[in-house]
């Protein structure tokens, strides 16, 4: 017992008999299915190329007659009348416009057959690119064979003395023998059941006896990311094998990780504040004087330039936003708060045009639901640089197509708002961390993987709390949403 107890962990791998046999039959279930659907494109292709060509040839006449109704009914006759593995026939002129379909309803007159889903606007590609080599052929030319994600297509041209009248679309669906592939996943299923009944109790046996210490490691790694267990809570492995090894490494690690974690809790917040400190100094430095600069130059050209209308909005947008950088850099700093003017319906304006860019390259829907039909008594600057920060982290973590949405309403004295993407969401573990500096809140799959977007987050936090205001984020696969509160004085005038 005690010599079995030692002995190397590769020698306790429970019986493979189990993962012989479900490899086994994955990779029979896998060949059978391929073959299958190699037959069943063959058997689709072969009766659509059959009844293309036949009824390509009765097409021929009315094509040239322009007799749409007499096209109709040799479409639909058998397609609808009769039993066909075909769910949709389509007649198209060398225009690519459709003259007749079955499904008439959804698939018009004259409308190009490429608007109709990227399958279609693939075929449309298809017949262009075929039309020449289908007129220079002497004897019946042959359909085009084509696959789509969810659909076969049979192509089949139709010439009258060398000219190219249109074209035949057959569409047949692919999951047409998806109950075929089901019964035979089923029986193989079966089989592979009565051989895994057969092994699973002796293999449930020595596996339990086996894993109990892999999954005693396992739990107490588990709890790491919380906190560090003690040894009485881990039960770690006692042996000379490679368990007993790492059982052994594991208690110095955790030893360590509780050294360690000892100090940096010291060291923590004072890096911390010092290189904010270097950090609000050097954007004070660098930001400040050339900010001065730039709003002098804009006074100058309002006192001798030129203005026109499209003039004086472009230079009203650029002081707003270099005050508003100059205000944020106040608030970096957790000075008092900057004079200011009002959040108005223009500064809600600026921020979703200087948003709207990023949106756009990523093709992204943005809901936009504001109702701000008059100045609120909040600060412009910092309420925009707020909006600004979450819609631009709501556009990096969304993918392309992704959904953006925004929402500020005023009520009971409170400004809210509430900013969502259905991009990437936050780690759980992380959502703690989301408002400290330099921090990586991603799960290092997402778009916000770098550190970086811990600072803008930061200075949102410092805003809202600079503004006695509350910020909340519910993170969850599909939604992320971040919800922002902020007092509204009665009295007009910025405190």
């Amino acid at each position: 017992m005690l010599l079995m107890h030692n002995l190397s962990f590769r020698y306790k791998i429970p019986l493979r008999a189990m993962a012989l046999v479900l490899i086994t039959a994955f990779s029979l279930t896998a060949v059978i299915l391929a073959s299958e659907y190699d037959n069943t494109r063959t058997i689709i292709f072969t009766e659509g190329d059959l009844l293309a060509q036949v009824l390509s040839e009765n097409l021929r006449d009315p094509l040239r007659h322009d007799e749409v109704w007499r096209s109709y009914e040799i479409i639909h006759a058998p397609l609808v009348l009769s039993p066909s593995r075909a769910d949709l026939a389509i007649l198209v002129d060398p225009l690519l416009r459709i003259i007749a379909s079955t499904h008439p309803g959804q698939f018009r007159m004259l409308t190009p057959v490429s608007t109709h889903g990227q399958d279609l606007e693939q075929v449309a590609d298809a017949i262009v690119n075929a039309e020449r080599q289908w007129q220079s052929v002497v004897s019946s030319p042959e359909p085009l064979n084509l696959t789509g994600e969810s659909h076969y297509f049979v192509v089949s041209p139709i010439l009258s003395d060398g000219v190219f009248l249109g074209a035949l679309v057959l569409r047949y669906p692919k999951n047409l023998y998806w109950p075929r592939f089901i019964d035979i996943g089923e029986h193989l299923g079966g089989i592979t059941l009565g051989v895994l009944i057969l092994l699973l109790p002796l293999s449930w046996f020595w596996g339990a006896k086996m894993a109990q210490p892999m999954v005693s490691i396992a739990r107490c790694l588990g709890q790491v990311r919380h906190r560090i267990p003690t040894d009485t809570e881990c039960h770690l492995y006692e042996s000379e094998d490679e368990l007993g090894q790492i059982s052994s490494q594991l208690r110095l690690m955790f030893e360590t990780l509780r050294e360690k974690q000892a100090l940096e809790r010291q060291m923590m917040s004072s890096e911390r504040l010092a290189a904010i400190g270097r950090l609000a100094a050097g954007i004070a430095h660098e930001v400040n004087n050339p900010l001065g600069g730039m709003l002098n130059a804009i006074s100058t050209h309002r006192k001798h330039g030129s203005m026109t209308e499209r003039t004086t909005r472009t230079l009203d947008m650029l002081e707003r936003g270099l005050k508003q950088i100059r205000d944020i850099v106040s608030a970096l700093l957790v000075e008092a708060r900057p004079e200011t003017s009002y959040l108005a319906p223009v500064d809600i304006n600026d921020v979703r045009m200087l948003i709207l860019p990023d949106l756009q390259r990523k093709s992204a829907h943005l809901r936009w639901d504001v109702e701000c039909g008059q100045p609120i008594s909040l600060p412009a600057s910092l309420i925009r640089q707020v909006l600004i920060n979450l819609l631009l982290n709501a556009t990096r973590a969304i993918s392309e197509e992704g959904h953006v949405a925004m929402r500020l309403r005023q009520t009971a004295g409170m400004l809210d708002i509430q900013i969502g993407n259905d991009g990437a969401h936050f780690p759980p573990e992380k959502l703690g961390h989301l408002f400290e500096p330099f921090q990586d809140i991603s799960d290092g799959s997402s778009p916000l993987a770098s550190g970086h977007q811990g600072m803008g987050l930061w200075i949102t936090y410092q805003i809202v709390r600079q503004l006695n205001g509350r910020i909340d984020v519910d993170s969850r696969p599909g939604w992320t949403g971040v919800h922002v509160t902020i007092p509204v004085a009665d009295d007009p005038s910025l405190v």
